[in-house]
């Protein structure tokens, strides 16, 4: 038999790592839809055939090193009474929330009540005729109480923390039940012939530490305790759950899985190599091509180190594709490095290789307190965690979208033409640099009422060409003023409407820029485009001049909130322009979608998600409305009433997550999403994301010219903001002058503060004594302020969305929802700031 996985899991030396995948059955099989398009997915795991046919499914495409038992975490828990249904999703007839419902509940021998499991497991070793070891599998207690109390696994998982934070004992009493239950079940698949079994822990990692050590680790020791396992391997997997991985050696597992959210080689040293460890390769590696995905499984291999003890696997399962043939040309069909690393599978619906995949994001966003870790282990306890309407009333606040620091609000008159001719012959000075250039081209039609842009709206189409002629005039004043640096490795022009203009107006700019300028052969060139005037000829003849970066705005598709913000566009038209944007050869498509616009609803903006998905452009921004009626007069004109609270933002606002992540894209920064191939997921993989007021870019040029009305350059330190008015930028043109409002030079600290709140905000990491190196900093004395306010009681680290080292700080998946609260604390000059009016839009 190849015992290679079992032999890992003792943490024996193997001639190479095995490799099993989670979820390795479903959907992404051909094999495995055309079983599913005859039964539904209950009767699959019911029936010991056709459980054990799933089951083996993957074994006959791929060489892999283990098989897993087709089944469900949820099947078991009929054993106490509990109806459950699939439709499609997990629902049980009554969710279990009170003392009297857990007490009612009764065990009865799983030997009676799922036979059919133990038999799948008996047909499956026959089947594999001693190839590779069959895994069992069950979850863990804490989870299997979450989906019981929530009823469902569609809307998150506020009812277990509500029941743990009322009635402690009562949920104690559940998990004992569960632990005693599985533990039961457990042992049927082993006497059936597992050989090895996986505790399924989804949800352990929205606990604290200490709720963690309080609740889920008990049930977990009496769970294993009562586990006949003499020489069959334990494998404990939590997801998202790197903070307790200290405390999960506890359990008693002798292996630990890892999402990929903790790397390898440091839990190899916070593990101490007590336990084997599984992973943990990210799903979205899955959709890269295969040499990426080679590159990335070896890299996994060369963090575990050459210790034995490593198992290859996913940092949880399979992503919902139906390409298995990818898995076999990512790879190669065995042999190699790493077996074939983990291919370019996906998995389905359904559970497929026996793992849930657990409630959506969407779920977990609107309990958003519920993952709050307040305090550090040893006050945990004292304070009760908060509930998402106590965090989005303390961190629901103004504040600054950090497109720039210091923020705009900061600029000021002092900062001249002159300056702006000083800090352009220091560009100068540096002719081998590339460059980034921005054109502001702010005509549109009509207003939009959600638009917090400097627009124009006419429908002079004189004015317009005029604007056009002195554009001309800027890019050749600014081309005399870098006689030696001429190379641009970004281009964008937003607005506005670019697209306003016809394609022959736009070529004139494009040839005024690129007959002084010079693109490096790489240059991103994007263009900002509105579905309702762009032409195939814009299309066409665009792509043609070199751009290859097309972006346009949706916002929502639901009619009613289109109507209520003067922006009718439907999905057709929008649609439409993208195939023929692909056809024409661009790269790249993003599209805009906001959340918190008038009479949005949960089951419209899904379908908007739906529909985006169908597009599935290669990019996708997701933006709070930032409603600023003190700025933006127009936003006045909204419905009365008609705009969402905060906890139905935060609600639209998971479903967007939930909607992208499940689709395959990465989430990027704070409010965007690329597919796994785009250089943007690429750049946060390796914490090179930068931001500037084109938004997140992987091009680092460290200069940033702006042409046109409102464009904010960003020059050797100083940034600088054109006039917002027409008449002056003509005016300064004509004569001779830089178009010149107001700027700001940076000074030393506000470099510093600079990069702290970029690096948070682009990837979610500051590496603390690269700070030090970088600026000659003691970070801990430079910022003990800040330090004291972001980990004192009432604070982003109580509350979870932070945590701090003397190495790193890091925000957490709860706090990329509030990062820009993290950040505000390292703003000096908001703190200054605080006694006066709003400035800002409100943070979620």
């Amino acid at each position: 038999m190849n015992d290679r996985f079992l032999r890992a899991c003792r943490r024996e030396p193997v001639d190479r790592p095995p490799l099993w995948i989670m979820r390795q059955a479903g959907r992404y099989l051909p094999e495995y839809r055309a079983l599913k398009e005859r039964h539904d997915f209950l009767t699959l795991c019911k029936t010991p055939e056709l459980a054990a046919e799933a089951s083996l499914q993957p074994l006959r495409r791929f060489a892999l090193d283990a098989a897993i038992v087709f089944s469900d975490i949820l099947v078991p828990v009929e054993a106490l009474g509990c109806r459950l249904t699939f439709a499609p999703g997990p629902r049980f007839a009554e969710p279990v929330r009170t003392r009297a419902q857990v007490e009612a509940l009764r065990l009865r021998p799983m030997a009676e009540v799922v036979p059919f499991v133990g038999e799948a497991v008996r047909i499956l070793r026959r089947g594999l005729d001693g190839r590779t070891p069959v895994i069992g599998f069950c979850g863990a207690p804490f989870t299997l109480a979450a989906y019981m109390a929530e009823g469902e696994g569609r809307e998150g998982f506020g009812a277990v923390k509500a029941l743990m934070l009322r009635e402690p004992a009562t949920l104690t009493l559940l998990l004992e039940k569960l632990a005693d239950a599985m533990a039961d079940y457990l042992a049927l698949q082993i006497r059936a012939g597992a050989q090895a079994v996986q505790i399924f822990d989804s949800w352990a990692g929205i606990l604290s530490p200490a709720d963690y050590r309080a609740f889920a680790l008990p049930a977990l020791q009496r769970l294993l305790r009562a586990l006949p396992r003499e020489g069959v391997p334990v494998i404990y997997f939590a997801v998202a759950a790197g903070h307790l991985l200290e405390d999960s050696l506890a359990t008693g597992a002798d292996v630990l899985g890892l999402c990929w959210r903790t790397p390898l080689g440091e839990a190899r040293r916070r593990t101490g190599g007590r336990v084997a460890l599984q992973g943990n390769l990210d799903p979205h590696v899955l959709l890269a091509p295969p040499d990426v995905v080679r590159a990335r499984a070896h890299a996994v291999m060369d963090q575990a180190g050459e210790a034995p003890g490593h198992i290859m696997n996913l940092g949880h399962g399979i992503l919902p594709e139906r390409d298995g043939a990818r898995l076999g040309r990512g790879a190669g069909r065995g042999g190699g490095r790493a077996r074939g690393g983990a291919g370019g599978a996906r998995r389905g619906r359904g559970s497929a290789g026996g793992v849930m995949s657990g409630a959506p994001m969407s779920g977990r966003v609107e309990r958003a307190g519920d993952a709050g870790r307040r305090g550090s282990a040893g006050d945990a306890m004292s304070r009760a965690p908060m509930t998402a309407a106590e965090l989005l009333a303390r961190y629901d606040r103004p504040g600054p979208r950090y497109t720039s620091y210091p923020t705009a609000v900061e600029f000021h008159a002092g900062f001249t033409e002159a300056d702006y001719r000083a800090r352009l012959a220091a560009a100068d000075a540096l002719p081998g640099a590339p460059l980034s250039l921005y054109a502001h081209l702010p005509f549109c039609e009509e207003r939009c009422l959600y638009c917090g842009c400097n627009v124009v709206i006419t429908k002079r189409r004189d004015v317009a060409a005029r604007y056009l002629d002195h554009l001309v005039m800027e890019i050749e004043l600014l081309a005399r003023h870098l006689p030696r640096r001429r190379t641009v490795s970004q281009m964008h022009w937003g607005g506005g409407t670019p697209t306003y203009y016809t394609p022959e107006e736009l070529e004139k700019v494009f040839r005024a820029i690129a007959a002084r300028f010079t693109f490096t052969p790489d240059a991103e060139i994007g263009i900002e485009v509105d579905p309702r005037v762009t032409s195939p000829e814009h299309v066409t003849r665009l792509r043609a001049l070199g751009f290859n970066r097309i972006s346009m705005g949706v916002q929502d598709f639901t009619p009613e909130v289109q109507e209520a913000v003067h922006r009718v566009q439907s999905y057709e038209l929008t649609r439409d322009l993208v195939e023929r944007s692909r056809a024409a050869g661009y790269h790249s498509v993003n599209i805009d979608l906001i959340y918190g616009l008038p009479y949005q609803s949960l089951e419209g903006f899904r379908r908007t998600l739906e529909q985006v998905i169908a597009i599935r452009p290669e990019r996708v921004a997701v933006y709070s409305f930032a409603f600023v009626p003190w700025i933006k007069a127009h936003m006045k004109h909204l419905p009365d009433g008609s705009l969402p609270g905060p906890d139905l933002k935060l609600q639209l606002l998971g479903l967007a997550i939930d909607a992208f992540t499940a689709a395959g894209y990465r989430a990027i920064g704070m409010d965007h999403f690329a597919l796994p191939e785009d250089e943007l997921a690429r750049a946060v993989e390796a914490r090179t994301l930068h931001r500037n007021f084109m938004g997140y870019t992987v091009q680092s040029a460290q200069d940033m010219l702006a042409l046109g009305i409102s464009g904010i350059g960003d020059v050797q330190g100083a940034f600088v903001q054109n006039v917002k008015k027409l008449p002056e930028y003509d005016a300064a043109l004509e004569a001779g002058r830089f178009p010149v409002e107001r700027g700001y030079a940076l000074d030393a600290d506000d470099e510093i503060r600079r990069h702290v709140i970029t690096q948070l905000m682009c990837n979610f990491h500051l590496d603390v004594r690269d700070v030090e190196r970088r600026f000659g900093i003691v970070f801990a004395g430079h910022f003990a302020h800040e330090l004291e306010e972001l980990a004192g009681e009432r604070s982003p680290v109580a509350d979870g969305l932070l945590t701090m080292t003397p190495d790193a700080l890091d925000v957490t998946p709860l706090g990329r929802l509030f990062v820009r609260d993290v950040c505000m604390s390292f703003d000096r000059y908001l703190r200054a700031r605080a006694t006066e009016k709003p400035l800002f839009s409100r943070t979620v």
